[in-house]
């Protein structure tokens, strides 16, 4: 599994992400395409598109070339996960001056578990946009790699009742204070903020001249500067940040580069995986589940207009994210007849509202592939008297018309700055992923 920690030591942000899953897919004989371009395809072609920030789509053409007079339409097998995770991100104006300290202004991004955000070593990385009188602008990932900020914790002593609960006030109390290597104490910060971004991107990217570009924009998020880290060998846990849903990620474009959809001519397959940002706030974004760069990039895979709907009528979705595990200490809070353990199997996800995408039928084929695959599986569901999150399964199974599931890795302390989730079960949602793009059941 140290392909797994390296992705998420590289992945501080969405936009890393999909940086390191292009990594791996390029390495894999897969080719870029922009979404601008005119496409040309080729039976059995392997391509990717990305649409920044965040946002990448994958798939692998089927092997038999389509024309006018095609009568076995391919079934699409789309496999869907989230590029980000909750945590807090910088403002426009992200430096001030409290006591005689600099600090990051920063607003909270989606529904992290606030208090685990405390007294961690905290680095900041995201996607950075420069300006030049000349030569116009230009975009480029950024991470410092380091500790920059700490959020410090209240002493005990000015607050007695701390360990009985308290409220964080995110505009007052989530302030993290600045390194003072970074910016002193006595200086204009945000003028020293804009300095270190370029110096930083200078030494990220020694080959390149930023000196005269002028930061105008960002979107730059803070991190837990501890790396993921395996515990108790091959069959233990790994424990880090991002893990909703950045091991969804990892195990479904690793499963896509091990994919070789079936050449039967009955039933040709088509591999489509689509990562998105954003779904920790809701969806709605140019990058996101609820925008159009799912569909305008499926509907150029075939040459009839018809061709779309007809397909998606017999294709199947699954969406990859992670799921609640039994925690020994708060077993009161779970269904005790539908609450999965960590490293026991594949969770499929269920909620008689529809928070969750479902149906029968792609359980049905789903479950069966794990029976022929020899893949444990276990069943979620909340408890009848609490509220249940939600996924993009919902939305992209509504929208594109779809028989979907949602599934994923049972998982600890989920939206914590580290979470925990079990090695045997990134294997297994692997295998059952490279198996549902693989087999024409």
């Amino acid at each position: 599994m140290e392909k797994l920690t390296h992705f998420l030591k590289a992945s501080p942000s969405p936009w890393h992400a999909v940086d390191q899953m292009e990594k791996m897919l390029s390495s894999r004989g897969f080719f870029p395409l922009t979404e601008k371009s005119s496409w040309s395809l080729q039976p059995g072609g392997r391509y990717f598109v990305q649409r920044q920030p965040g946002c990448l789509i994958a798939f692998i053409m089927p092997q038999h070339p389509q024309n006018h007079g095609y009568e076995n339409l391919p079934r699409v097998r789309l496999v869907c996960a989230h590029t980000d995770s909750p945590g807090l991100k910088l403002k426009p104006n992200p430096c001030k001056i409290k006591s005689g300290y600099p600090v990051l202004d920063v607003e909270v991004y989606g529904s992290p578990l606030l208090s685990t955000w405390f007294d961690r070593d905290l680095g900041l990385a995201g996607q950075v946009t420069l300006i030049h009188a000349d030569a116009g602008l230009r975009s480029r990932l950024l991470d410092f790699n380091e500790p920059v900020a700490l959020l410090p914790s209240l002493a005990i002593h000015l607050n007695r009742e701390a360990n009985e609960g308290i409220k964080i006030r995110r505009h007052e109390d989530l302030s993290p204070v600045l390194l003072h290597n970074f910016i002193g104490k006595d200086q204009e910060p945000l003028a020293l903020f804009l300095d270190w971004i370029v110096k930083r991107l200078q030494f990220q990217y020694p080959g390149e001249d930023f000196y005269g570009w002028d930061p105008v924009s960002w979107d730059l998020m803070l991190y837990d500067c501890a790396p993921a880290k395996i515990m108790g060998g091959d069959d233990g846990w790994v424990t880090g940040g991002r893990l909703d849903n950045l091991l969804s990620c990892f195990a479904a474009v690793t499963a896509l580069t091990l994919a070789t959809p079936s050449r039967e001519t009955q039933e040709p397959l088509l591999p489509v995986l689509a990562c998105f940002n954003h779904e920790e706030s809701g969806s709605l974004s140019q990058v996101g589940a609820q925008g159009n760069f799912l569909p305008a990039v499926l509907k150029r895979l075939f040459h009839e207009p018809q061709q779309f709907e007809r397909v998606m009528s017999c294709s199947t979705m699954v969406s990859v994210d992670s799921a609640h595990g039994i925690h020994p200490n708060f077993t009161d809070k779970y269904d005790s007849n539908n609450a999965p353990e960590l490293n026991a199997g594949v969770v499929f996800k269920h909620n008689a509202n529809q928070r969750y995408a479902h149906s029968v039928v792609a359980e049905g084929m789903l479950k069966g592939l794990c029976r022929s695959l020899a893949i444990p599986w276990q069943d979620f569901a909340m408890r009848a008297d609490m509220p249940c999150g939600s996924t993009i399964g919902p939305t992209l199974s509504a929208s594109l018309g779809l028989h979907a599931m949602d599934l994923g890795v049972a998982s600890w302390a989920m939206h914590s700055i580290r979470e925990t989730a079990g090695l045997t079960d990134v294997r297994h949602l692997q295998a059952l992923l490279t198996g549902f793009f693989s087999s024409s059941r």
